[in-house]
């Protein structure tokens, strides 16, 4: 099952996704996705913020890298919350370079997991 959906062709309704209308207000609403975009984002920021502070912590290697790499993401899911343009394909990247630098660091692996989920239904392509 997909929470994705393709629309083709001309449309003049207005489509609201994960939480942000997009569109005129003159036709019919089309919802996609699951949650709400802001609890999610809000939750993202929380969980960030936690492992920000076991990496520290922990002290792995490159860890000023890690946290610069998580204040972006974050930086991202508060841009997304307020409404504002955010490139899902620069924000799963953060992500990823943060992740891959955490591997091995055993203190950190459950919400490493957590913050995968979020980032994963805040920043679908």
């Amino acid at each position: 099952m997909s929470d994705k959906v393709e629309i083709g062709g001309d449309n003049f309704g207005a489509f609201t996704v994960g939480g942000k209308v997009e569109g005129a207000m003159s036709g019919a609403t089309v919802t996609s996705g699951t949650g709400n975009t802001v609890t999610t984002a809000t939750d993202l920021v929380a969980l960030l913020d936690r492992l920000r502070a076991e990496v520290a912590a922990a002290r792995p290697a490159k860890q000023e890298v890690i946290e610069d790499s998580l204040a972006d993401l974050a930086s991202d899911a508060e841009n997304l919350r307020d409404g504002k343009e955010v490139s899902a394909e620069v924000a799963r990247s953060r992500w990823a370079k943060a992740k891959g630098l955490l591997a091995g660091v055993a203190q950190v692996t459950e919400i490493v997991a957590k913050i995968g989920e979020h980032v994963q239904k805040l920043f679908a392509s």
